[in-house]
This record gives C-alpha cells, structure tokens and sequence, in this order.
C-alpha cells in the first residue's frame, strides 16, 4: 500500500489470496480448456514483473500491451503493474508487449518509435533484433527472484505510486461466486478488460477467453457462461440473427415474439407464460443456457436492442458502469 494508498496491486493480492485455490482464467490451448486458478495467476504475474525488472524495466516506465484478451494478456499486464510500470500509448512507452495478430503491424510502425528500446512477443515466433519471446521473459524471471528477490518486493510495496491514476473499478452488479465471464472484445480495449477482470476477481468468478479463429457463438456454447462482455456491434448481430431465425419459422411465430418482445414491460404476467415457448429456447440454444445479462464494451447500442434484450431476459449494461 503506497502512501496509505490502496492500489490496484493491494486489491490483487487480497483477493488472489482470498480465492487462492479456485479457477481465474479459462483459455483453450491445443484444442482443450485449461484452468489456471487465482494463485498461480498471482505468481505467474510476479515472474513476469521479476523479467521485467531484470530487462530493466523502472517504475514508472511505461509499457504498451497489444493483445487480444487470453491468458497470457492478463498475467503481462498484472506484471507490468506489479514491476512498477504504466501501461501507455505505443508512441511514448519504452517497453511493448504483442501477440502475434499484433506483431506484423508494430515492425512496420517502429522505425517511427524512438522510444521502444525491446519487444516481447507473446507467442513463439521468429524473432527479429529487439523482440523477446516472452518464455525468455518469464526465465529471466526465474534467474531474478533466485538471486534479487527482495529487490522484487520492494518494487512491489511502491509499485502503486506509478499508477495512481489506475485503478480496479469492479461492478456493484450482482455477479455470484463462480460466474463465469467470456471476454470477447477485439484488441485495444484493455480498460475494458481490467475492469472484466477486477470484478470476477473480487467476486471469485473466472475469465474465459476467446480461443483465436474461433467462433464466439461455438466458443459459448462451449464455455456456457454467464456474462458476456463483448463489443456493441457483436451484441447487435446476434439479435439479428435472432430475428432471421424467428422469421424463418413462419409469420404466426414471428408475430407473437414481437408482440412479446413489445409488450415485455406492460404485459409481464402474459410474456412470463410465452417465455418457456419463444425466449428460453434462444437463450438455450444461442446464449448458452446460462447467460445473466451482456456488458457492452464501449457506448451501448441502440435503445430498442437494449429493450430487446431485456425482453427476451438477457439485459445489456454498460461496461463502464458496471464491470
């Protein structure tokens, strides 16, 4: 705790420590799920920020993460935090972090950033000069806190004077212990994602994510989760493809679910009766049969997709306001 301060590294700790045994994160790699529970999340991120730390990262540097939401997004930005970094814009951080869906447009832009001095390449790729594959990270971790390691919790104990104006912002929305949130945003909302993943944290929820190629609605027929933080336009084709679904079904059906959908808040008791007939099977069969509500990344949609959804049972919130 920095200056009496409670820091984004303070909340980690606490709730790592609190859930230490239970499942954090959810990440398909080579064709299975795999967990990774809330202390090994901890420690892997403190092995990051210990590579760091040996690859000279000081604190308040800043670092550039670009990355779609996966496993290893979430333990590299917690170890840049816990080394004392601030993540930033790719023009003015000295370090940068990227996938490989990433890469190829950030080699093209460096000659133009002074500032970068190395790369870490989240995946095992070809490297160039000044690129590191991040297991090379994570090793010099290793070698760091065998022979500094109290040079790793000194950092750690001021590392929240660099990032005062970051902080863990989790929802007052009712999210159950063992929740499951699917992250499915595109590269470049990391805010959005911190905030997905401080309140599954404090709640003792878990993050899957998106395996890469994939598709999100297989993805949550698989995962089966129960929120969904994703981007207006995702949240905006799926009730389209609702809607064809329905149509296709003929003209009877497709009036009596928009005359449900229309009157959801004034006839409550009559489209409680149709739920069983024309909402349950969508949220079964499309939203996985466990869905609670959607979190809308960025500005919500429309006003009568935000109806929509309420109707059929699955409310979108906004995510800056919530998660």
């Amino acid at each position: 705790m920095a200056d009496g301060r409670s820091t984004i590294i303070d909340f980690v700790e606490k709730y790592t420590a609190k859930y230490s045994g239970k499942t954090f994160l959810r990440e398909k790699s080579g064709g299975v799920w795999t967990e990774t529970s809330f202390k090994k999340t901890r420690d892997e991120s403190r092995i990051l920020a210990a590579g760091f730390m040996a690859m000279g990262l000081r604190k308040g540097d800043k670092v550039a993460l670009l990355s779609e939401g996966r496993k290893l997004w979430v333990i590299a930005e917690l170890g840049i935090l816990y080394a004392g970094g601030v993540q930033s814009s790719l023009q003015s951080s000295k370090f940068v972090v990227a996938s490989a869906a990433a890469l190829p447009a950030l080699r093209e832009e460096l000659d133009t950033l002074p500032s970068v001095k190395k790369v870490i390449v989240l995946d095992d790729l070809p490297l160039r000069k000044g690129e590191v594959f991040i297991g090379e990270l994570r090793e010099m971790g290793l070698k760091f806190l065998k022979d500094k390691a109290a040079k790793l919790e000194e950092r750690i104990a001021s590392a929240g004077e660099a990032e005062p104006a970051l902080a863990c912002k989790p929802s007052d929305v009712a999210v159950r212990e063992g929740s499951v949130l699917l992250m499915a945003l595109p590269q470049g909302r990391s805010s959005e994602q911190l905030a997905g993943l401080c309140t599954m944290m404090k709640n003792g929820g878990s993050v899957a994510t998106m395996p890469a190629g994939e598709d999100l609605s297989d993805v949550i027929g698989a995962v089966r989760p129960h929120i969904l933080l994703t981007a207006p336009d995702v949240i905006r084709d799926f009730k389209n493809g609702v809607e064809d679904s329905v149509r296709a079904k003929g003209p009877r059906t497709q009036r009596l679910f928009d005359w449900a959908v229309r009157h959801a808040k004034d006839r409550p008791h009559v489209v409680r009766l149709l739920d069983c007939k024309l909402f349950k099977p969508v949220r079964e069969k499309v939203f996985g049969g466990r869905m609670e509500f959607i979190v809308g990344g960025g500005a919500l949609p429309d006003e009568d997709i935000l109806r929509w959804y309420s109707a059929i049972g699955l409310p979108v919130v906004q995510n800056r306001e919530t998660i």
